[in-house]
């Protein structure tokens, strides 16, 4: 007689998938997870079978593309996407709900007030609610839709606003499917973080400390082997749980080219999701280059490890092509996930990329502090899209985040950018420990003459938060920052744990330092500037046309008279040499004291160039590169013309 089990054997042909990789809200649904395509390469590379499911993708369509989008006018210490998973994690607590509304996304508590300065989400009441109520629904697709008894383990990516979602999903999970392994990872289970969220959630059985690109997929098949311990891993073990060390990767040129094919596969069955703009992932290096020699003091993004590690030129551009034959049919526009980019790289991977000339569009993370043949450089070679870590447009202040650029080199950077086309998305930072309104002396003033380059991003202004990893939330007493404590939101968001561990597991933080108070009386008019900077950005410019030998000077900036102005002689000489920044010493060379100065006063008068401790930096645009005026400024200058 044959058996059950037999029969069983003989008749279910259906193989079973060893790993199901979970992406949860609120990751974006223009991108795959660079983190789970990783895992899933290197688990195909172990010989281990895995899925990515973009659970994202499915609850942005629950709730609406614009509604998914919306979410993210919310400053990120109010967790207003982490708060509407609440209820399925703890429960219904009506009162909770109230008083997180009240204190949080109407602005009652002080610190969620201030970051919520100039942006409109104080209306957008009725919209979180509606999408809190499809929360239920949403969970309840992913418990009962997808096949969970066809896996082994179930691993989830944790980025940040995803920690709650992942959770309530990871403890349904556990209840209908007790035997799948549930391991978590990603940037917010970084140190004790990580411990505290395994001591605090049982149904999670082990958590990944650091990166994981190597170690989770060696760790899974030691587990599918009957190995229980692996460095870098922390495990449930009858609750005993001894501190690990993270395993970072140390040679990047050894990972995988990551695994979108699941994201795309997804996106094309959906229709209503492949009208975006999609984006390719990319990790070129890890760590922090300027962050080894003097960590920005509110910087926390690459964790406690700071180790700079790159990837070859060649393995990079490898990378690039293969995604091309693979992807390039979905979109040809790459997104570096690195936090800087390699110095190296401007002799090595922008040349190449310049010369293969492969039609893609590329956004990188760069140090403010580039020359005018940099941006040139990296124009032509394909980059579009730069973060320079800007923050601020006060040298004193960008000392004390130990940025290590001034003022006018963040100017020039604008300028530039805008010269060769690569468009920069930049905050204005205020709020720093230290700080005092003489540090802010003359930025109302000068910022309406900067309205034809890129404004920072929206509100304007923007408070700091003191992050987890950060100098001033690792060194609080060296900057004499007291009662370092999580945002008010954290004690909605995770009500059922302790304040201890909702400190461990918290990522942005308020404290008390001398001068805060002070904040928002001496910033309140940088604000308004910017935000009319945000306002008049396609009605202004400032730029200069050849005419013969001369240059014409052209000035369309909101508040400025319109006018034409030929530079010639002596002062076209100024002018041009101050095309770049300028020291003083060098302008002496080509006049005399006296007629230097006869030239530069009106000019700095008119602010067609600024100064800073006797540096100098003309702020007109040419036409000669990439450059081409707003519509509407092009009209009046046929008018003029004419």
């Amino acid at each position: 007689m044959i058996s059950s089990t037999t029969l069983e054997l003989l008749f279910n042909t259906k193989k079973i998938t060893d790993v199901a990789l979970i992406c949860m809200p609120f990751m974006a649904t223009d991108r795959p997870s660079l983190g789970l395509s990783l895992l899933k390469a290197g688990l195909t590379a172990e010989g281990i079978s895995s899925k990515i499911h973009y659970l994202n993708l499915v609850y942005a369509k629950m709730i609406s593309l614009d509604k998914f989008n919306m979410l993210n006018i919310f400053p990120e210490a109010d967790l207003v996407k982490e708060w509407l998973f609440t209820e399925s994690l703890w429960g219904d607590n009506k009162k909770r709900d109230s008083q997180y509304i009240k204190d949080v996304i109407e602005g009652g508590a002080e610190e969620h007030r201030v970051h919520k300065a100039g942006t409109e989400c104080f209306d957008c009441k009725d919209e979180i609610l509606f999408c809190k109520d499809k929360v239920k629904g949403f969970l309840d697709y992913c418990v009962n839709e997808i096949p969970w008894n066809d896996y082994k383990i179930v691993g989830f990516s944790l980025m940040f606003q995803q920690q709650i979602a992942s959770l309530s999903l990871a403890k349904l999970i556990k209840e209908k499917f007790p035997h799948l392994y549930i391991i978590f990872g990603g940037a917010t289970c970084k140190g004790e973080s990580g411990q505290a969220l395994l001591e605090s959630f049982p149904f999670i059985d082990a958590v990944c400390l650091g990166e994981g690109d190597i170690v989770f997929p060696k760790f899974v098949k030691a587990y599918l082997e009957g190995k229980a311990d692996f460095p870098g891993i922390i495990r449930q073990a009858g609750k005993v749980n001894p501190f690990t060390q993270e395993t970072p990767v140390t040679d990047l040129n050894t990972l995988p080219h990551p695994d979108y094919d699941d994201f795309f596969e997804q996106v094309e069955q959906d229709k209503h999701l492949a009208g975006q703009n999609f984006l390719l992932m990319l990790v070129n290096s890890k760590g922090c280059w300027w962050g080894e020699k003097s960590q920005c003091t509110f910087c926390g993004l690459n964790g406690p490890d700071l180790r700079f590690r790159q990837k070859h030129a060649k393995i990079v551009i490898d990378e690039i092509i293969w995604m091309l034959e693979r992807y390039g049919s979905h979109t040809r526009e790459f997104y570096v996930a690195d936090c800087i980019m390699p110095k190296e790289y401007k002799k090595t991977l922008l040349p190449q990329l310049k010369k293969l000339n492969l039609g893609i569009k590329i956004f990188y993370e760069i140090k403010a502090n580039q020359t005018k043949e940099d941006i040139q450089l990296l124009s032509e070679a394909g980059v579009t899209g730069i973060q320079p870590g800007i923050e601020s447009l006060s040298t004193r202040v960008l000392k004390i985040m130990r940025k290590g650029v001034t003022s006018l080199q963040n100017i020039q950077l604008l300028k530039n950018c805008l010269q060769f086309g690569v468009a920069p998305k930049w905050n204005y930072l205020t709020g720093f420990p230290g700080e005092t309104y003489k540090d802010y002396e003359g930025q109302a003033d000068l910022i309406p003459a900067l309205q034809h380059l890129t404004p920072p991003l929206m509100p304007g202004i923007r408070r700091i938060r003191f992050d987890r990893f950060s100098v001033y939330q690792a060194e609080p007493a060296k900057y004499n920052l007291k009662n370092m404590r999580p945002y008010t939101s954290y004690q909605y968001i995770f009500s059922g744990l302790s304040p201890d561990m909702i400190d461990k597991i918290a990522y942005h933080f308020i404290c008390d330092f001398d001068g805060q108070d002070d904040i928002g009386s001496y910033t309140k008019s940088i604000g308004k500037a910017c935000k009319g900077w945000i306002d008049h950005q396609h009605e202004a410019a400032l730029f200069t046309m050849k005419k013969h030998d001369d240059l014409v000077l052209y000035d369309f900036r909101p508040g400025f008279s319109k006018s034409s102005y030929t530079l010639q002689g002596d002062t076209l000489l100024i002018f041009k040499a101050c095309e770049q920044i300028q020291k003083r010493k060098y302008l002496e060379q080509l006049l005399s004291k006296e007629k230097l100065d006869s030239i530069l006063n009106p000019l700095i008068k008119r602010k067609w160039i600024i100064e800073e401790n006797n540096k100098y930096l003309n702020l007109a645009v040419s036409l000669d590169f990439n450059y081409f005026p707003p519509e509407g400024v092009w009209h009046e200058l046929e008018n003029i013309l004419q």
